[in-house]
């Protein structure tokens, strides 16, 4: 939505969201990692010091 100029700043899109500018820009930083990682990590299969700890 943002290269689709539909949104022109990422707190437009945050708000549109509903969620907070913040964490639209640190979930916008996922989409940088490299596409097996990401896949790695939504196959739950990636390595314990990825995880968050509890």
């Amino acid at each position: 939505m943002l290269e689709s100029g539909e949104f022109a700043t990422i707190a437009e899109l945050a708000e549109r969201e509903g969620i907070a500018p913040s964490y639209m820009t640190r979930v916008m930083r996922l989409t940088l990692l490299a596409p097996d990682i990401i896949e790695v990590i939504l196959d739950g299969q990636q390595e314990p010091e990825v995880t968050r700890p509890d």
